[in-house]
């Protein structure tokens, strides 16, 4: 009785922490998002979903960078630079994740409380957040859509798992 009694609070554990409504977006995330006249604002608040098919969990900016693979209603939101530098996902930003190691983004993160959690690849979420054009030149030409900054994660846990089934 106890085994099961656990597995079933620490499903229900996970399934809380990875269950942040969506449908709504935080203007003030922007206080918080590094050099953002680099992005320029196509929609404002913008729910999409698809499966997780990379994280890159470290960036000098502190931020959380995915590739989300779109559900099929969501491929036109992917431009060709998506296809050719990010595989053809679409590139979600969770800002301050970590702590900046990058001067310039250290301010932008400074009292700013991370409240979104990241699940893991392979996951199929629906997330919402600003749906942008990443204009960078600095680094590297970006030129792709993102959603920056999501404003929140939901994971469907079912078709997660219709997902790694059919990986079987």
């Amino acid at each position: 009785f106890i085994p099961i009694f656990l597995l079933f609070v620490g499903i229900l554990i996970i399934y809380i922490y990875f269950n942040q409504p969506t449908g709504k977006c935080d203007k003030e995330l922007w206080k918080h998002v590094h050099n953002p006249k680099r992005l320029e604002i196509i929609k404002d608040c913008k729910t999409v979903s698809g499966i997780i098919k990379d994280i890159v969990s470290y960036e000098p900016d502190g931020d959380i960078h995915i590739k989300l693979k779109l559900d099929e209603q969501y491929k036109d939101l992917i431009n060709k630079r998506n296809i050719e530098v990010q595989d053809g996902n679409l590139v979600v930003e969770v800002i301050c994740y970590n702590l900046p190691i990058w001067p310039p983004a250290l301010k932008s993160c400074l009292g700013y409380d991370n409240k979104v959690h990241v699940p893991f690849i392979g996951s199929h979420v629906t997330l919402s957040g600003s749906y942008v054009l990443d204009k960078e030149q600095e680094l590297l030409e970006h030129g792709w859509m993102e959603i920056h900054p999501v404003t929140s994660i939901k994971v469907d846990w079912i078709k997660t798992a219709k997902y790694w089934l059919s990986l079987i």
